[in-house]
């Protein structure tokens, strides 16, 4: 079954986008919108419904961070951890740090690296051999 957004509860699980939310009426439910292309958000899904809600917030969150800001201010447009700053004349230098290409997109925001470690499980193929038979099976006629 498909993850209804609430945008109600998105604010009060993430009461720093209240004011983003206030100041881009609808910004929240686009941004839910984006994470389902992103997150399978169907029955056909290989995430249980639970743990999926759970991940298409925070992506939801990620989104936001990036394209609206938090706590009402515009995106900061820096990409990655501070890996240094000054104070004098201020400066400040980001890093990514040691990322696979497919993660630095999500490694932007503490709510995509959350949501990065949250589906770890669900990007990793299974393999299930098929079973073994011990001894041939043999048809007679009869």
């Amino acid at each position: 079954m498909a993850v209804s957004f609430n945008e109600v509860q998105f604010l009060r699980d993430y009461p720093e986008f209240v004011a983003t939310a206030s100041a881009y009426p609808g910004c929240p439910t686009t941004c839910f919108n984006r994470a389902c292309t992103i997150l399978n958000n169907s029955d056909s899904s290989p995430v249980p419904e639970s743990p999926r809600s759970d991940m298409l917030n925070m992506l939801t969150a990620h989104f936001i961070s990036m394209f609206f800001g938090v706590n009402g201010q515009k995106p900061h447009g820096m990409v990655g951890r501070i890996s240094s700053a000054g104070e004098g004349s201020v400066n400040a230098q980001a890093d990514m740090g040691p990322v696979t290409n497919s993660q630095a997109w999500y490694m932007q925001t503490q709510y995509g690296a959350t949501y990065w470690m949250m589906v770890k499980a669900y990007r990793s193929a299974l393999y299930i051999a098929p079973p073994a038979y011990s001894s041939p099976v043999v048809f007679r006629e009869g």
